[in-house]
């Protein structure tokens, strides 16, 4: 084959590929085998000290910037600060959520604090998600479970509006702004009609960031419903211990209702997308997310709720570093159910990243990243995510090392 046929057809392939939302490949139509995924999960507002973010051409500025850093074959744009729309949303329309008009929230005096990509030159989530189809990426969103990103300038207004939904400790104690119980139907419709504004840009995948949940947890969900449904289904008061079985499976029919709810959405669009759930805090054990969330992974990787399983970090064997973290990843392809499984290279050190993995193995950070690399793959890994790619978050060497890793 001449080689501007074989790049005709390559440009064919990626063209038809990104338009009906698959994963683009930049092999040959006649390679069969499937390319490694790279995704890069984007905070644009991370990157208001370089580019002029509420634009359109600071925003092409960040899909440039990103994609260069990691070769990346997905980009998925964060769509909330905290609880507020990065786009304007008819859901949470306010003329008053800024100090001094708004009184509940504390502004932050600096170029964050005053930056508002929700009343940017256009639709700013629309415009990112054309832009990055555009470029031949996959393009999606980066959905954030929180509600606030613990500060009350990234309260939900509508949150901030309806106190009486919000969540409770078991005493009682409500957090009016920062988050509303899912045991509601009013909060869950409200949270699928943002959902919709968001289906509406476009995306071809939508991933759930389990990790950035803005203080809440299961224990916080002592609510009138949920307490009044515990007390009908048991006969008693609810648990003072949070962690009982029956109080987590209990909170979790209403986050799998909302999960599902929203796989429901994606498909009545007609479009095909991937709804892809990532799941922090993995170790063998498998009980912290259930824990901290009440949320069933496997459950919902069986069931073909989800299309694919994101791990976002683990917790392995400081002694034995490089096999525990195997083995965790084995752990969760064996249990990955309907669903492909993707694996952290993540840079971000709130969890355990590429920071931690030096200091426990002397190695170097694009050594460490080079050896995540072939630890995902190995393990049956259909791709890895980047976590967050910031402008200076992965070293050149890091950059080098990730942009020239194919299998």
């Amino acid at each position: 084959m001449m080689r501007h046929e074989c790049t005709l057809l390559c440009a064919l392939a990626l063209a038809l590929a990104t338009a009906d939302g698959r994963a683009a490949s930049p092999r040959c139509p006649h390679e069969a085998t499937p390319r490694f995924e790279k995704i890069a999960l984007i905070d644009s507002y991370d990157f208001v000290r370089y580019f002029d973010c509420e634009t359109k051409t600071g925003t092409v500025q960040v899909v440039e910037n990103v994609a260069g850093q990691v070769g990346a074959t997905h980009l998925l744009w964060r769509h909330q600060t905290g609880g507020i729309p990065r786009y304007p949303s008819a859901e949470e329309s306010s003329v008053i959520h800024r100090m001094p008009f708004e009184k509940r929230v504390v502004e932050v005096n600096n170029i964050h604090g005053w930056s508002d990509l929700a009343k940017g030159e256009t639709n700013l989530l629309a415009y990112a998600i054309e832009q990055i189809a555009a470029h031949g990426f996959v393009a999606g969103i980066h959905h954030t479970w929180e509600e606030n990103h613990f500060q009350s300038r990234t309260c939900s207004q509508w949150n901030l509006d309806h106190p009486e939904y919000s969540t409770r400790s078991l005493h009682g104690i409500a957090r009016p702004g920062y988050t509303s119980s899912l045991a509601y139907e009013e909060v869950l419709a409200h949270k699928l009609r943002r959902f919709d504004e968001v289906l509406s840009t476009g995306p071809s995948m939508i991933y759930i960031d389990m990790w950035r949940q803005g203080g809440w947890y299961a224990r916080l969900e002592y609510v009138k419903p949920m307490c009044d449904r515990w007390r009908s289904r048991y006969g008693c008061e609810p648990p003072e211990d949070a962690s009982d079985e029956r109080w987590l499976a209990l909170v979790a029919e209403c986050n799998h209702r909302y999960i599902r709810a929203m796989r429901a959405r994606m498909d009545a669009t007609g479009r095909p997308m991937q709804l892809v759930l990532g799941i922090p805090y993995c170790d063998l054990e498998d009980k912290e997310l259930w824990r901290r969330y009440a949320v069933d992974w496997k459950a919902l990787a069986a069931d073909g709720t989800v299309d694919a399983i994101s791990v976002m970090s683990v917790r392995p064997d400081e002694k034995r570093i490089w096999d525990s973290t195997r083995e965790i990843y084995e752990y969760v392809y064996r249990n990955r159910g309907r669903a492909k499984v993707y694996f952290p290279v993540s840079q971000y050190n709130f969890t355990f990243g590429i920071p931690s993995y030096c200091k426990a193995t002397g190695l170097k950070g694009e050594e460490v990243a080079a050896r995540l690399l072939d630890l995902a793959a190995s393990c049956g890994g259909a791709g890895v995510t980047f976590e967050c790619v910031d402008m200076y978050n992965y070293t050149d060497a890091m950059r080098e090392v990730i942009r020239r890793f194919h299998r």
